[in-house]
């Protein structure tokens, strides 16, 4: 064989003579098959380092998004009363939890990974047939994390991708709201008294093509074609930001439906939420009460986007 002295890989100057003669006699007798052997050990231990850093590179990135995602929580954990930040910071929990799941899985095969690079260091300069057990499992490692690799990119971007969509969407949605100035807003509404609250109630429905009939405070009967339903305020003036429907509120709306002579009810109100002792009942009394919460009303009233409890009479 022979050494082409003017290659960029050169055999290294070694200080004790005995050791330069015997490299000199196993490099002037080393054949092709000495040869490829050397290039795949070599090609093998680079390529099982070449897949560590790329698992290495690739935890970096997932720990980036999930910090990304966690500080975008954090910082919409502290607004109040606003769907849109609601929606925006839910998804960017779930999101921060995906990417916690995936980069728990990726510190494992980073793990492995560098375990099999070593391994396959320290196999360098066997003899022919040593180890051969172990090389294969070692391959057949590499392959599957290569492909683990790649599996978890697209899961990641898959993940990223439908976030950022969501995150678009609603961004377009709070725009779209911004330039609409001619329907109250929540703070608005928390403000007006429960004849003004009935007054937009009405607007609304008769906006929807529904016909509005005042049947005293807090009660409008609203009828379409051959559909008729009776549609009970439960309007609460400047309430607490914690501030729930209470029993009392859906015992009202259901007397008025019985005095009505309607077997249902639509109660809208402007509070986030419910108690649990009204909301069983809700379940459990033979009248049925349907109950339009605040994020609804946001919904219908300052987005103009359709009450659904309506909708599916």
């Amino acid at each position: 064989m022979i050494i082409d002295r003017h290659a960029s890989v050169t055999p290294n100057r070694y200080e004790a003579s005995w050791l330069r003669r015997s490299i000199g006699k196993r490099l002037g007798r080393a054949d092709r098959d000495d040869l490829l052997a050397a290039l795949v050990w070599v090609a093998e231990v680079r390529l099982a380092e070449g897949l560590t850093e790329e698992w290495r590179e690739f935890c970096a990135h997932l720990q980036r998004e999930q910090d990304g995602a966690k500080k975008r929580r954090n910082l919409l954990a502290w607004t109040s009363d606003d769907q849109l930040a609601d929606h925006m910071g839910e998804r960017a929990s779930k999101v921060a939890d995906a990417l916690g799941e995936e980069h728990y899985e990726a510190e494992q095969c980073l793990s492995q990974s560098k375990q099999i690079a070593q391994e396959a260091s320290d196999r360098l300069g066997l003899g022919p047939g040593e180890g051969d057990e172990a090389c294969r499992e070692t391959r057949v490692s590499l392959g599957i994390l290569a492909a683990q690799l790649e599996a978890a990119r697209q899961r990641v971007d898959q993940l990223m991708s439908e976030y950022r969509v969501k995150a678009h969407d609603l961004a377009e949605l709070e725009a779209l709201h911004q330039r609409s100035t001619h329907t109250p807003t929540l703070a608005q509404l928390d403000a007006m008294t429960s004849d003004q609250f009935d007054e937009v109630i009405r607007k609304m429905f008769e906006r929807s093509g529904w016909v509005t009939k005042a049947c005293g405070p807090r009660i409008t009967e609203i009828s379409r074609a051959d559909e008729k339903m009776l549609v009970y305020s439960a309007h609460v003036q400047n309430p607490k930001v914690d501030e729930a429907s209470d029993v009392r509120s859906m015992v009202r709306a259901q007397f008025a439906a019985r005095a009505a002579g309607f077997d249902a009810v639509l109660a809208i109100t402007n509070l986030k939420y419910i108690s649990h002792p009204a909301d069983r009942y809700t379940e459990e009394t033979d009248l049925t009460v349907q109950l339009a919460q605040r994020s609804e009303l946001q919904r219908w009233i300052q987005w103009e986007m359709p009450l659904e409890k309506a909708e599916d009479e």
